[in-house]
């Protein structure tokens, strides 16, 4: 059996229907490992604010000054929320959804984004082996940069934006 074969020993490549239900799985284990990260529990981040109260973060972050942080501070990162971080996770807040909720389904979203853009990006360059295609993007899906953007004491970065969807800018 080649790494072209499934388990019957029928050929599998990229678009066939055996890799589209390893697809799915693989997208399933990517959300189901961020969701049991603390149940229940809104992860401590430095920016608490976009997840509990997103609308009126974005308000402040179109000022300079921002007058509701201790004697008032210089705000030196808040614009990077404006998109597409803050209205996610105003939309998911205005919807009545926990911040609990919200924070899950924002890394579900970038594990899933990076899983699928470092796929169609192998797919793209020529790879036709589906076993190598999947086990490739997962890795860059779970890999250091990805998880410790997501699980880090900044949880909220912008940057985990950009290093989930590096793959797909080609």
């Amino acid at each position: 059996m080649t790494d072209m074969e499934d388990v019957e020993g029928q050929a599998t490549s990229p678009g066939s229907a055996p890799s589209r239900a390893r697809l799915v799985a693989c997208v399933v284990v990517l959300v189901a490992c961020a969701f049991v990260q603390l149940p229940g529990w809104t992860a401590l981040d430095t920016k608490v604010d976009l997840y509990e109260n997103p609308w009126a973060f974005l308000g402040r972050s179109l000022h300079a000054w921002d007058v509701h942080t201790a004697s008032g501070t210089l705000q030196n990162q808040a614009f990077g929320y404006l998109f597409p971080q803050g209205p996610f996770f105003g939309v998911l807040h205005s919807l009545g959804l926990s911040a609990w909720l919200s924070q899950r389904l924002w890394w579900s979203l970038l594990l899933v984004v990076a899983f699928l853009g470092m796929r169609r990006l192998l797919v793209t360059i020529g790879f036709e082996s589906d076993a190598v295609v999947l086990i490739s993007a997962m890795a860059y899906a779970v890999s250091p940069r990805i998880v410790s953007a997501i699980w880090s004491w900044r949880r909220a970065s912008p940057s985990s934006c950009g290093a989930a969807s590096l793959t797909t800018i080609y």
